[in-house]
């Protein structure tokens, strides 16, 4: 089995970027919650940038390609949605999650969020599907 081939590009080089300022300040947060959803989200960015990477890159299936280059977008979006509503909620000292938004709501939050980025991203393909489904069911 050969060696993936891995393309660097602005995509790749912002999801880096994103994961490293992500585990930085991971490491000087007091809240231990907190920590932990800036290691979920510094791993999913990481991912977006492998996964961004290896789309990109040449010598890759192109079903393959596909489906990473749909995963992308969705991990960044989970990525920085998570990173930002933890961020926003939480406070930076002490180790309770905050008291106005208990870990569901932050959950809750990600979730809409995330829902929300995909419908925009998945909303030309799940026009064409519709489209070719219809195209399909037409006897004419």
């Amino acid at each position: 089995m050969g060696a993936i081939p891995l393309v660097l590009d602005v995509s790749v080089v912002a999801g880096l970027v994103l994961a490293i300022l992500t585990v930085v300040v991971r490491g000087v947060h007091g809240n231990r919650l907190v920590r932990g959803r800036l290691t979920v989200s510094a791993v999913a960015l990481a991912a977006y940038a492998l996964a961004s990477s290896v789309a990109g890159a040449s010598g890759v299936a192109t079903d393959i390609q596909g489906a990473l280059a749909l995963a992308a977008p969705l991990l960044l979006a989970f990525g920085l949605a998570n990173l930002l509503v933890t961020l926003a909620v939480n406070s930076w000292g002490g180790d309770a999650p905050s008291e106005r938004f208990p870990t569901i709501v932050q959950d809750t939050l990600v979730v809409l969020l995330c829902a929300l980025a995909a419908a925009l991203i998945l909303r030309d393909r799940i026009f064409r599907s519709e489209e070719h489904t219809s195209e399909l069911q037409s006897p004419y």
